[in-house]
């Protein structure tokens, strides 16, 4: 019972103040907890690492990037991460 107290635990959002880059920017960074399985809501928790970097000029949009699957982290490319982005396309 133990386990399955501490797989409930690390569910849903945890996140908290950080900064990121060699400015050091303000963000949130944090995990969002899945199952591994969606289809029986049980078994191992797998945690999604995420940082959110405000926009300077909120325009209501929102940019997602991951660098493409498994194995492949986005966290450390966050410093990078252009002062402005190209222009969205579809």
């Amino acid at each position: 019972m133990h386990a399955a107290l501490l797989m409930a635990a690390l569910l849903g959002l945890h996140a908290k103040p950080c900064s990121e880059g060699r400015t050091h920017v303000p963000a949130l960074c944090g995990t969002f907890g899945v199952y591994e399985n969606r289809a029986t809501q049980s078994g191992r928790v797998i945690p999604i690492a995420f940082v959110l970097l405000k926009a300077r000029h909120p325009s209501g949009h929102v940019i997602y990037w991951n660098p493409g699957g498994p194995g492949a982290p986005a966290i450390p490319a966050a410093p990078a991460m252009p002062r402005k982005p190209a222009a969205p396309t579809d």
